[in-house]
């Protein structure tokens, strides 16, 4: 009986000493998880100041000292007789005009060019509260293809309006041009005219996407079709194609992204401030937002990509003033009509990125929770997504051994937001079927912004030209 209690006594205290230690260690982590909590907010403190210091206050700085001296240096050479008064004066007049209409420019005549472009033909096949489904005929007196471009448009920060962004310089023409059609999926207006944002989620827009490839697959009589997603959009599309491979296979043959951050961690630029933020505060911040709609404002869409990039001095109205100044054939313009082409591009683009436009385009929550792990945790070696979609992990093996779908990943070597090591992990999960390209000429939106660069004539043209390859994988049998 002694023996027993004894045999139990020492269980008891062996328990306790286990307790002991699990405590021990638990607040040991705890107390280390703290400390680099606390490392991360000094740290973070420190990224914003040099990051306002470098992309605000130095070029503000630098911009005033440049001013100075184009003024100065002019009309000192005028007091030596280098110059003549007056030429000099005109020329400082017209760089002051120019700096000071530069900013009415952009909110009026890039407003009006932005997302300008309209085909003869197009037709609106499917709307929903988000989103429509627009079918763009291919260019006449080119030879028509089986194929047609499912094109993937949602929220995007700044939106998915780029893609139409001028007449002259869009996504689309490249590929009406050489007789396939276009299949149009994008938003349907800005927040005053599509529905709950905060309830938008990408488990809704993957079944989205089935629905109206089904509509377009039937439109382009049963015909497989190519589907692609730009940046931003690119994970979502694969995501489709990895949670309904099936269906997928049977609507396309070849899907391609463009500058697409697959392996989030690789994009250093962008990813970095995820990186040194809290874990509690990026907590808060979700949760606040979530009880406020669910979505993320432009405004801090705009923050959290400008500050990164240092972009934000350019859109300050100093900054619009100091472009204007530089280019000031902008004193001449009255009327659209006055812009070159240059300056048509210049001011649909300045429109693009301004915070006037990105406060029109918020994004859902859902959104910035799946880009967010993919900038933090990137693709694992075993395929996963970092996304559960009705239960089911998505997994890049799905469209490895459920589909025969070939895929392919456009970048640009003079990208510096998305290298183009981000896609190198599809070519370890897909083999031979993942293709990837680096255009040594191309940037981050050169695909659009650039349509020269796609003639093979060109001094700095895309070799190869996205369109051969894409369709020379489609009809590979």
């Amino acid at each position: 009986m002694r023996d027993k209690i004894n045999k139990l006594a020492e269980k008891v205290i062996e328990q306790i000493n286990d307790a002991n230690a699990d405590m021990i260690d638990h607040t040991f982590e705890r107390a280390i998880h703290g400390f680099e909590e606390i490392m991360k907010t000094f740290g973070l403190n420190n990224y914003f100041i040099n990051r306002i210091f470098d992309g605000g206050i130095i070029p503000a700085i630098h911009s005033f000292l440049q001013l100075e001296k184009e003024i100065t240096d002019p009309l000192i050479a005028v007091m030596y007789g280098e110059k003549n008064f007056f030429e000099t004066m005109q020329e400082i007049w017209a760089k002051f005009t120019a700096g000071s209409k530069y900013n009415h420019l952009v909110k009026t005549f890039g407003k009006e060019l932005f997302s300008s472009a309209k085909w003869d033909g197009e037709k609106k096949l499917y709307e929903n509260d988000y989103l429509t489904l627009t079918y763009i005929p291919s260019k006449k007196g080119v030879t028509q293809q089986k194929a047609a471009l499912f094109h993937v448009g949602c929220f995007l920060p700044y939106s998915d309006k780029i893609f139409r962004l001028l007449q002259e310089c869009n996504l689309y023409d490249r590929f009406l041009e050489k007789g396939i059609p276009v299949y149009a999926v994008e938003l349907k207006g800005d927040k005053d005219h599509i529905g709950d944002i905060g309830k938008f989620t990408l488990a809704g827009f993957i079944d989205m996407l089935d629905e109206m490839s089904n509509i377009a697959f039937k439109h382009n009589k049963n015909q497989k079709m190519l589907i692609e997603g730009y940046c931003g959009l690119a994970m979502p599309t694969l995501s489709f194609l990895a949670a309904k491979p099936k269906i997928a296979d049977q609507r396309f043959k070849v899907a391609f992204t463009m500058v697409a951050p697959v392996d989030g961690k690789k994009c250093k630029m962008l990813g970095h401030v995820l990186t040194v933020m809290p874990q509690h505060m990026l907590a808060t911040h979700f949760t606040i937002t979530d009880l406020l709609g669910g979505f993320v404002r432009g405004s801090n869409l705009r923050a959290g990509m400008d500050i990164p990039l240092r972009g934000f001095f350019p859109k300050t109205s100093f900054g619009r003033f100091v472009t204007g100044w530089k280019n000031q054939q902008y004193a001449n313009v009255e009327k659209i009509e006055d812009l070159t082409p240059g300056q048509r591009r210049d001011l649909a683009g300045a429109y693009w990125i301004s915070p006037q436009n990105c406060d029109r385009f918020p994004m859902p929550l859902d959104l910035v929770k799946f880009s967010t792990n993919l900038f933090l945790h990137g693709i694992k070696e075993d395929g996963k997504i970092p996304y559960v979609y009705k239960g089911k992990q998505l997994n890049f093996n799905a469209i490895k051994n459920e589909t025969k779908i070939d895929v392919v990943g456009f970048y640009g070597q003079k990208d510096k937001l998305v290298p183009n090591e981000t896609g190198l992990i599809l070519k370890k999960l897909l083999g031979s079927r993942y293709h990837h390209v680096v255009h040594p000429t191309a940037g981050h939106i050169s695909y659009v912004l650039s349509p020269k660069q796609w003639d093979l004539k060109h001094p700095k043209a895309l070799h190869p030209n996205p369109v051969d390859k894409v369709m020379g994988l489609y009809k590979k049998p």
